[in-house]
């Protein structure tokens, strides 16, 4: 995991749990959009999370 904050890579399949937002004519709020993003990337991010 050291491996890749040095290398400034990211894990393999990180992208695998982004939320895909339908259209929608009422839309989303940007901070709510945004936060599912961030939310699905941190749970890939595994250097990110205590050491179980």
């Amino acid at each position: 995991m050291i491996d890749h904050m040095q290398r400034r890579d990211l894990p393999e399949g990180w992208d695998s749990a982004l939320p895909i937002f339908p259209a929608d004519a009422k839309g989303m709020a940007k901070r709510d959009s945004s936060g599912k993003v961030l939310n699905a990337i941190a749970e890939k991010m595994q250097w990110r999370q205590p050491a179980s």
